[in-house]
């Protein structure tokens, strides 16, 4: 497969593309591993080749980017707004359709969590997740012990 050649429009998009990763990445608790792995990419290079122009961002890329940053892909390749109209009048017609929102699968307390761990540094973000790995295995511990005694005294 012969590879694209970068135009003067993928080198924009791959700018507005940087200009929303640098102003979302920290809100949103990113780093180009973590969308990596998010949109399904190999490695992190990927991530940083659309960021800085190496690779054009087709369609697929741009929705990607657009559903991982929370943003209209029109922000991202606003060459691209007539594909995208179709898209933006069928979902209008659908949310005024649907009364209820969708509504969040996680907890106001899992909420929480995940905020305040987005707003930590990525070493402090590690030693939380390390505390909370051994605090399981801890109480996972306690459980085992509790159940073999409880089976020990059921068995005399």
């Amino acid at each position: 497969m012969q590879k694209r050649t970068i135009t003067e429009e993928d080198l924009l998009a791959a700018k507005k593309l940087k200009q929303i990763w640098d102003e979302k990445k920290k809100p949103l608790g990113l780093t180009q591993e973590k969308a990596a792995d998010l949109l399904g990419f190999a490695t992190q290079a990927s991530i940083s080749h659309y960021l800085t122009g190496k690779q054009a961002l087709g369609v697929e890329a741009v929705l990607k980017f657009a559903s991982l940053l929370q943003v209209a892909p029109e922000e991202i390749r606003p060459d691209m707004s007539e594909l995208f109209a179709p898209v933006r009048r069928f979902a209008a017609t659908t949310e005024i359709a649907s009364h209820n929102p969708p509504k969040s699968k996680l907890t106001e307390k899992e909420l929480l969590l995940l905020e305040l761990y987005n707003e930590l540094p990525d070493s402090e973000a590690e030693e939380i997740i390390n505390l909370m790995k051994s605090k399981k295995n801890y109480f996972e511990k306690i459980m085992k012990e509790f159940v073999a005694k409880k089976a020990a005294k059921n068995r005399t």
